[in-house]
């Protein structure tokens, strides 16, 4: 198989992870107030075996559960959305810096959809949404700059 083969192949990946994981974390928002709480207390209930509200940081991790879902799902995407650019677009740098004004697009229209699913929008969620994709970028970022690095420092070698 050609590079080029490879490289359009890996592009439809990508940008298909991209839009599954918009997908989940819009079908997440469209949920009415009753299914949403359930989701939160079977994922609640699976964390109580891993982590105990006697410690700090389970007590944190419990009592935070949709926080950090938000969170983690936005890194997720921000990670994704990092390596899309840094693959597939030319001057990644400034493309990258216009990611985080689309992701400030998506979180506010992720929490749209929580108003019309009847369950309450909050402006607490946007900033929780882009610390989580800010976090998934540079965490993505990071590591491939360390793997090109290590691959330079390796070919000079």
């Amino acid at each position: 198989m050609s590079k080029t083969k490879v490289r359009q192949i890996f592009f439809w990946a990508q940008l298909a992870a991209i839009l599954l994981t918009l997908l989940f974390i819009f079908s997440n928002s469209l949920r009415d107030p009753g299914e949403s709480m359930e989701q939160s207390n079977v994922v609640g209930g699976f964390l109580e075996t891993l982590f105990s509200y006697d410690k700090p940081f389970g007590k944190f991790v419990l009592e935070n559960v949709r926080k950090i879902a938000h969170f983690a799902e936005y890194a997720i995407l921000g990670a994704e959305i990092a390596a899309f650019v840094m693959f597939h677009l030319q001057k990644p740098y400034i493309k990258a810096a216009l990611s985080l004004p689309m992701a400030m697009c998506v979180a506010v229209f992720d929490e749209t959809l929580q108003y019309f699913s009847g369950r309450g929008p909050a402006i607490a969620d946007v900033w929780i949404d882009l610390g989580g994709f800010a976090a998934g970028m540079l965490g993505c970022y990071g590591i491939i700059m360390l793997v090109l690095g290590l691959r330079a420092r390796s070919k000079h070698n």
